[in-house]
Formats: structure tokens, sequence, C-alpha cells
């Protein structure tokens, strides 16, 4: 099972943390890192995105940083995806997700 949280967090950052393995579909685990090497990789790429904090190994990723609007849809994207992959496939992804998240950029101070 792997368990997802993601928070916005006060001060404007934004955290993503997956803990554990897919154990038993290889499609969901393809998917989940199909999603958080994405934005992973949107992130490295935005020079207006600040990442904070960054520890991705096997079965554990952490991820902490701070960005525009462009980057925060990058971040909503991701979030969709994975609560998609809990509806298909409950036993193998749990997700806890903020519904800030998904409030508009405005009311969220971005």
């Amino acid at each position: 099972m792997t368990e997802v949280r993601a928070r916005y967090l006060k001060g404007g950052e934004c955290s993503l943390t997956l803990l554990g393995h897919a154990t038993g579909s290889d499609k969901v685990c393809a998917a989940i890192s199909g999603l958080v090497y994405s934005l992973l990789g949107y992130l490295a790429n935005d020079k207006r995105a600040n990442v904070l904090y960054q520890r991705v190994t096997d079965g554990d990723v952490c991820l902490i940083w701070r960005g525009r609007k462009e980057a925060l849809a990058a971040w909503r994207m991701a979030c969709i995806g994975f609560l998609q992959l809990e509806e298909a496939e409950p036993d193998f992804i749990k997700t806890d997700i903020d519904e800030k998240i998904f409030k508009n950029f405005s009311e969220i101070g971005a």
C-alpha cells in the first residue's frame, strides 16, 4: 500500500509525501512513479519554483516546495491523478489530500 499525503502549508509552501509500495500491482506502482517523477521534473525545470526539501528513495518520497500558479497547477494535476488511482485501485493506494489544493489560486494566496 502506498500512502500519499499532500498539504498546502503556511507561508505558501506545498508538501507531498509518499510512503510504501503498491505491492501486487505493477500498473499502480508505475502510475504513482509516473506522477511523482513528472512533478519532480516540472519543478526542476521551472526556474520560478523553489524546492526547499527533496528526498526520493525506494518507497519514500518527501517534497516541500514553493512556486507560482503554473507549478501549483502541476501539483494539482498530480494530486488528481493520485485520487483517481485510489478510486480505481483502493487496495494499493490511500490518499490524504488537503482540500485547499483544489480552491482557486487566489483563495490560497498564490
